[in-house]
């Protein structure tokens, strides 16, 4: 028994040689070995502490550039947000300051009407118009207030002010004085010395017969202005 003969009369010395071949796409591969005769490892060598090391301090490095760069930038916007909040401010201030310069003058006529009437009065800080009348203090916001009152007043009867402040005050709907504080909110005629006090303001009568508060006051039924 011999080795059999390929059918295209060719000597072999393998045993693959005689048998009929069989066309693949690629060749197969050795034991060990990939398609580019390139013996592959058993076990891949592990990255060594050093290069380990090396690459997360560059991807630490990396990211605190990314950190570095988002914090300049939140800087520059909030700066950009302060700038326009100072604007804010100083245009919301400018309007305050002129509705509180408008409202106190248009509080000088009534303020007019009532020294000619004799009837205490203090402007206070910063456009509120405050009243003394019938040992009560009285408070103010606007100017059509007083006017309403004093039309009031015009129609009364000596010895009937405290009915007509009544009737104003459930008429328009003012702020209603508290009663319960009025001994010690009402002031002290000039020259009999002593101190008064109200809710926000502090008023003293010097020796001289000087009506003093903390930001304005009168004297002689003129309100003085203090700094």
């Amino acid at each position: 028994m011999g080795w059999p003969k390929r059918t295209d009369r060719l000597q072999g010395n393998t045993m693959e040689q005689y048998t009929t071949p069989v066309p693949l796409p690629q060749p197969l591969a050795r034991s060990g070995e990939n398609g580019d005769n390139m013996r592959v490892p058993a076990n891949p060598e592990e990255p060594s502490r050093a290069e380990l090391l090396a690459a997360i301090q560059g991807s630490r490095v990396a990211l605190e550039g990314k950190i570095e760069t988002v914090a300049v930038e939140v800087n520059l916007l909030r700066a950009e947000l302060w700038k326009v909040s100072d604007k804010v401010k100083v245009a919301e201030g400018s309007i305050v300051e002129l509705q509180t310069e408008s409202s106190r003058k248009g509080f000088m006529e009534v303020k007019a009407k009532l020294r000619a009437m004799n009837v205490r009065y203090m402007l206070l800080y910063s456009a509120r118009l405050k009243v003394i009348s019938g040992g009560r203090s009285h408070f103010f916001n606007r100017p059509e207030e007083v006017w309403r009152l004093l039309e009031m007043w015009d129609k009364a009867v000596p010895g009937e002010d405290r009915e007509i402040w009544r009737r104003h005050f459930q008429a328009s709907g003012a702020e209603s004085p508290d009663w319960r504080s009025c001994e010690a909110d009402q002031l002290v005629d000039a020259g009999t010395g002593g101190t008064a006090e109200d809710t926000s303001h502090r008023v003293e009568i010097q020796q001289d017969g000087t009506m003093v508060v903390v930001s304005t006051g009168l004297s002689g039924g003129r309100d003085v202005e203090q700094g």
